[in-house]
C-alpha cells in the first residue's frame, strides 16, 4: 500500500509540474510583442553573379564591404538571407540603402524588388538607371507592406540597350550597380 501512494504522488507532483509549465508556456505565447522601433540592417545576402568589394576607392565613406554586379554580360542579384518583418506600428517604414550605378547607355538595368511571405511574386518597387558616380542614399516607401514578411532583392538584367544586330556592342554597354548599408527603418527619409 505505502508504495501505491508514494507512485500516486509522483504521478501527481509530475502532472502539476507538467500544468505549470504548459500555462506559463501559454502566458509567454499570448503575451505581446513590443513593436520593433529599430531600423533592421540586412547584413546577410545570397549572391547570383554578385561580388563582396574589398576595395576603399570603390565603397563608401572609404570602408571596405559593400557589393556590386561586375559581370554586367548576365543576370545577376542580391537577396537578403532572412525575411524582415514591417512592423504594422511603423507610421512611414522603408527601405534605405546606399548605392552609386553606371550605366554607359543611360538606361534603367537594375531594380530593388520584394517578396512578401507566402507569395511567388516579386514586386518591383524601384528602378534603377543612368549614371549616379557618386554615393547617395535612397529611401523606398514600404507602407503598402505593413504587416508582412518580405524578402529584399536588387536584380540586374544584363546587356540592356544591345538590339540584336549590336551584340558586338555589348562589351561597350557597361552596367554596374554598388550598394551599401541596406536597411529597413520605421520612418522614412533619403532620396
Amino acid at each position: 500500500m505505502k508504495h501505491t501512494t508514494h507512485a500516486t504522488h509522483k504521478f501527481l507532483w509530475l502532472a502539476l509540474v507538467g500544468i505549470l509549465l504548459l500555462t506559463q508556456a501559454a502566458s509567454v505565447a499570448a503575451a505581446p510583442q513590443a513593436p520593433q522601433s529599430e531600423p533592421v540592417e540586412i547584413k546577410d545576402w545570397y549572391m547570383h553573379n554578385w561580388s563582396l568589394i574589398l576595395s576603399l576607392y570603390s565603397c563608401r565613406g572609404e570602408e571596405d564591404g559593400c557589393w556590386a554586379n561586375p559581370n554586367y554580360h548576365a543576370s545577376s542579384w542580391l537577396l537578403s538571407a532572412k525575411s524582415v518583418t514591417i512592423d504594422p506600428a511603423w507610421k512611414s517604414p522603408a527601405l534605405v540603402y546606399w548605392t552609386k550605378h553606371y550605366s554607359r547607355r543611360a538606361i534603367n538595368f537594375c531594380y530593388v524588388e520584394v517578396q512578401p511571405a507566402g507569395e511567388t511574386r516579386w514586386d518591383r518597387i524601384k528602378t534603377i538607371g543612368g549614371t549616379k558616380d557618386t554615393w547617395h542614399q535612397v529611401s523606398v516607401d514600404l507602407k503598402a507592406y505593413s504587416g508582412e514578411k518580405l524578402l529584399v532583392k536588387f536584380y540586374c538584367e544584363p546587356n540592356l540597350g544591345i538590339g540584336p544586330g549590336d551584340r558586338g556592342m555589348a562589351i561597350y554597354n557597361k552596367q554596374i550597380l554598388y550598394v551599401d548599408d541596406v536597411t529597413i527603418v520605421p520612418e522614412a527619409g533619403g532620396e
